[in-house]
């Protein structure tokens, strides 16, 4: 049979068990050549036997059908397969019992093969992903961040964070804004988010965090949390590099090591909580509708079920350089309801106008006032 080149374009064209065979059959032929094996070939092996166990189990077969020698089988060391003493004995057996031509195919199979898996364990991917660094999101962004241990973040509008991932902790520095983490589970190495007010800490769950003006906020969504003592952040040198923090945390007299555990949160609670090593920490729960509003932010969306105006209007201004603010002292308790994406304010002034009573009065290119529209 005539020596000809064997193209990964040619080989998608089959898809039946027979051609497949004479796919198979075709790789020993080419693999038999005068010419070494090229590294582009190597690839092109790589990616057909990758198709799936018939591309595999029809070039074992063809192999065993060089005089009944299996070349699969007597390659299992570098296949990771049991019953490696076969190779040795393969190797030493193709000059007796083959002849000289259906020897070589045999031995160039032996040799494609073990290059074919050396290439492959080079070719692994090596673990992406984040591991350390400072990561800011401007005001209306929100990004997902994804580390090397496997584990999540989704930072939300106008937020700072800082990694730094270690084999004994995988601590994590949440100055400003808030932030939804999916943990990959390591025993070894704890998640400890850090804040001003106080620590969180997981092995494998998902949380959110959001630091406020002078506490942070906590609500569980998978797993258990631990919920530590506050700590002050210390630059060790004395630049803006916040991974390079050293964590010391406050002390009192009935705490002199400043590691006072404050309690334990599980899936579909929620606390605030910051100050004193010594404050009482309230638990609330959380009925499931109510986790979901909490992380509307996520889908992009903005969700309100009846908070006063002038707690929508702080949580829209989280996400626009626009100023809003609320003229008539009165219109500050009014109960609003309503979906809306992010970004879109203009949305949420034309429905504050035609549901609420409330007139929206451009005063500026950045700055709309509310003021009562019976006024």
């Amino acid at each position: 049979m005539a020596d000809r080149p064997v193209s990964t374009k040619d080989l998608h064209q089959f898809t039946d068990r027979s051609s497949i065979e004479d796919e198979a059959i075709a790789w020993l032929i080419k693999l038999d050549s005068d010419e070494p094996t090229t590294v582009e070939q190597l690839r092109q092996l790589r990616e057909w036997v990758a198709r799936g166990p018939a591309h595999r189990d029809a070039l074992d077969r063809a192999s065993s059908a060089w005089n009944d020698m299996d070349v699969l089988s007597a390659l299992a060391v570098p296949l990771g397969r049991a019953g490696s003493g076969r190779l040795t004995s393969f190797s030493n057996a193709i000059g007796r019992v083959m002849k000289p031509r259906y020897a070589g195919v045999a031995a160039s199979v032996v040799l494609a093969f073990v290059a074919l898996m050396f290439a492959t364990q080079s070719e692994r991917p090596i673990p992406s992903g984040i591991e350390g660094g400072t990561h800011v999101t401007q005001i209306g962004e929100i990004r997902q961040l994804d580390l090397i241990d496997g584990s999540t973040v989704e930072l939300n509008t106008n937020s700072i964070l800082a990694i730094d991932l270690s084999a004994a902790q995988r601590a994590i520095y949440l100055t400003r804004g808030e932030a939804h983490f999916d943990v990959a589970s390591d025993a070894d190495a704890p998640f400890v988010v850090y804040t001003e007010f106080g620590t969180v800490e997981a092995v494998g769950t998902a949380f959110r965090v959001r630091v406020l003006s002078d506490e942070i906020e906590v609500t569980v969504t998978e797993g258990l949390v631990d919920i530590g003592a506050p700590f002050r952040p210390v630059r060790l040198d004395g630049t803006t590099n916040l991974s390079s923090w050293d964590v010391v945390r406050e002390q009192d007299q009935n705490n002199p090591n400043g590691n006072a555990l404050l309690g334990q949160l599980g899936a579909g609670q929620t606390t605030r909580f910051g100050g004193s090593l010594s404050e009482s920490v309230e638990i609330q729960d959380l009925a499931e509708t109510d986790v979901a509003l909490q992380l509307s932010w996520r889908e992009g969306l903005l969700t309100f079920t009846g908070e006063p105006l002038d707690e929508v209007v702080a949580e829209v201004s989280r996400y626009t350089e626009m100023d809003i603010v609320i003229v008539d002292e009165k219109l500050k308790s009014t109960r609003i309801g309503g979906r809306f994406r992010i970004g879109e304010i203009s949305a949420l002034l034309d429905v504050l106008e035609t549901s609420f009573g409330v007139e929206v009065i451009q005063a500026g290119p950045d700055r709309v006032e509310l003021v009562n529209a019976a006024s």
